[in-house]
């Protein structure tokens, strides 16, 4: 990676991280109330899955920062350690879709017909986004032309060019599969209400 490229990467990094810290102690202390009360009220079964997207987040912040700045990595320790951070990021979106599809569900009123859509749609999108993630390799510790040398990163291999941007696509087109499914039956629900109260 190009000296320019490291540093801008450097840089972007650092304020995301920066971000994402001052919102998560931010929103600390509130989060904490929430499910205590629902531990109180044995409720938190419920809100488990709510809080896992931040939580996975959090993980995959922080495990692709140390592939990025931990300077000490061998061959060895890089080897065992470059898939953690994508595997995560796949784990983050399935839990993240798999929230939209439930509430997208429950929104057509537990249709079967888009129930088993969705699903079809989920596995698709997941099945994808494990494989783009089995194609990246990296044998040896990335090295920059700057002081970040070496770090551990995820590349891909040799003659295959699906990048970021594809793994990215997929979680679009589902959240927009998704939300459009959603608004059709939030707008179906109020033409409905508006017909009943006239």
């Amino acid at each position: 990676m190009p000296h320019d490229a490291a540093t801008s990467a450097t840089y972007i990094r650092v304020a995301s991280t920066s971000i994402a810290a001052y919102d998560y102690f931010r929103t600390l202390p509130a989060a904490w109330r929430f499910y205590e009360a629902h531990w109180n009220n044995r409720t938190l079964s419920a809100r488990v899955l709510e809080i896992s997207p931040s939580v996975m987040s959090v993980a995959v912040l922080v495990l692709s920062n140390v592939g990025f700045f931990y300077s000490d990595f061998t061959l060895e320790s890089c080897q065992a350690f470059y898939l953690v951070p994508p595997v995560f990021k796949v784990f983050q979106a399935m839990v993240s879709q798999s929230i939209m599809g439930v509430r997208t569900f429950n929104l057509a009123r537990r249709s079967a017909r888009v129930g088993y859509f969705l699903l079809a749609l989920y596995l698709a999108s997941s099945t994808v986004r494990r494989f783009l993630v089995s194609i990246r390799s990296n044998p040896r510790p990335k090295r920059f032309t700057s002081a970040l040398s070496p770090s551990c990163l995820a590349t891909n291999l040799d003659g295959h060019h699906l990048g970021a941007w594809v793994y990215y696509a997929v979680c679009i087109i589902y959240d927009l599969i998704t939300t459009v499914i959603s608004v059709w039956f939030l707008l179906k629900y109020k033409f409905t209400l508006s017909n009943h109260s006239v």
